[in-house]
């Protein structure tokens, strides 16, 4: 019989066998400094939200998580799709057309300003509704200020950061993320001290305005020695990639964010404790991305060499490295969540303490969804956009199902994300297994 290896063994024997490969030595290259960057950058974000969530009392951190929701559900008509559209294409046009990437990266930042500025005008022609509705607060003028801002930082920080990636600069990923971690460490905890949810607002502003700066001035560079500037023309293939491919990723976008912000909504409007559901929910989140630093910062490592394969239309290499990456992304999760989950009861702060299960069933959420985008990956570089953006609406049906049939606040939500997450999981590896079946 054969003895059984633990996940972090197997995990290593999986990372060994990548390193043989010297495509996926660029892979790994590339995936160390970003998983740097962002291992930094999550710490020291985590660290500042574990302070903030004792340092200000449950309602106005749950004030807090609605206001990082809102943000992530607009973001979704802001970026439109932008972050994927860089990384399919960038990667393949760098090197033979570089006008062709810098027309797409240009597009995306002349739809992202569009956006932006339709969004910011609603914001403030709500104002009060969005205020009292949302936040339970009859002052609206800062808090509206500082959504806009965070909103437009943001888009550009996920923008910027997804053409670093595409553009293979992993160093310049783990320096921006080294100091963008130390201001979040720093601007959030003090915001909260003086200025309570208002303050860590202005902190999340400030660091995502200062990591946005720096991403574009790498990139403006990095184009400048190829011969091309940031500002000027739009091919009529951008456009025209736009429609066939970043719509469809949109689409997409706009169920994932927005559906998951209705869920906290139908909880903030029917729970008697609104607002601590929600801070609970959204501090378990916190955890539920670090069980998943592994497994995303590998996903954005991994597309610009999948893209480079499917251009070369290098089918068995691309299945090699889907499979290995996926495995990996599992196996990682698992090493990650286990030990979240045994120390919830720890883990969760004074004024959630009743709420350890969500952090718990969000864990398990975490290894079933682990080698999710991966399998998304994979069908977006062989042009099956529409299969994956498909793929959403089953999970948003069972998330708000969920939500809305069991009142148990932030646990239905937690519930619904594992329930919708087996069952998305599940069909984007069937439709991929069909693929590398052929």
């Amino acid at each position: 019989m054969k003895a059984r290896r633990s996940p972090q063994l197997i995990l290593q024997e999986q990372l060994s066998a990548l390193r043989s490969s010297a495509l996926t030595r660029r892979f790994l290259k590339l995936l160390g400094w970003s998983t740097v960057a962002t291992f930094v950058d999550r710490a020291a974000v985590l660290g500042s939200i574990f302070i903030c969530a004792r340092l200000v009392d449950g309602e106005e951190f749950g004030r807090w998580g609605v206001a990082q929701s809102a943000v992530t559900a607009m973001q979704v008509f802001i970026v439109l799709g932008g972050a994927v559209l860089v990384y399919r294409f960038i990667p393949e046009f760098i090197g033979k057309a570089p006008y062709i990437a810098v027309s797409v990266l240009r597009l995306n930042l002349l739809l992202l300003t569009v956006g932006w500025i339709s969004i910011v005008a609603l914001l403030f022609v709500w104002a009060t509704p969005v205020a009292d509705g949302l936040f339970h607060e009859a002052s609206s003028g800062l808090l509206i200020l500082l959504l806009s801002g965070w909103l437009g930082a943001s888009g550009l920080s996920t923008l910027f950061q997804a053409t670093l990636f595409a553009l293979e600069d992993g160093r310049s990923l783990a320096v921006t993320g080294l100091v963008a971690g130390l201001l979040s460490m720093i601007l959030i905890p003090v915001g909260a001290i003086y200025f309570g949810y208002l303050g860590m607002m202005g902190g999340v502003l400030a660091t995502e305005s200062v990591r946005s700066v720096l991403y574009l001035k790498r990139i403006d560079s990095r184009f400048a020695e190829l011969g091309q500037k940031l500002i000027g023309s739009i091919t009529r293939d951008a456009w025209r990639r736009f429609f066939r491919f970043g719509l469809p990723v949109f689409l997409q976008s706009l169920l994932y964010a927005p559906v998951l912000a209705l869920a906290q909504f139908i909880v903030l409007r029917r729970h008697p404790n609104s607002l601590e559901e929600i801070g609970a929910f959204n501090y378990s989140m916190i955890f539920f991305s670090a069980a998943l630093l592994v497994a995303g910062k590998m996903n954005q490592a991994a597309m610009p060499i999948m893209s480079s394969l499917a251009a070369e239309s290098t089918t068995d290499r691309l299945t090699g490295v889907v499979q290995k990456v996926a495995t990996i992304q599992v196996l990682a999760a698992v090493v990650m969540a286990l030990p979240i989950a045994l120390l919830a009861p720890i883990v969760m702060p004074p004024s959630y303490a009743e709420q350890w299960p969500v952090l718990v069933v969000l864990m398990a959420t975490a290894i079933v969804v682990s080698a999710q985008t991966v399998f998304s990956n994979g069908l977006l570089v062989i042009n099956r956009q529409v299969v994956v953006a498909t793929s959403v609406v089953p999970w948003a049906i069972l998330l708000l199902l969920t939500v809305s049939m069991f009142e148990f606040g932030a646990l239905s939500i937690a519930c619904g994300l594992l329930i919708g997450g087996l069952a998305r999981t599940a069909m984007l590896w069937f439709a991929l297994r069909r693929w590398m079946m052929r």
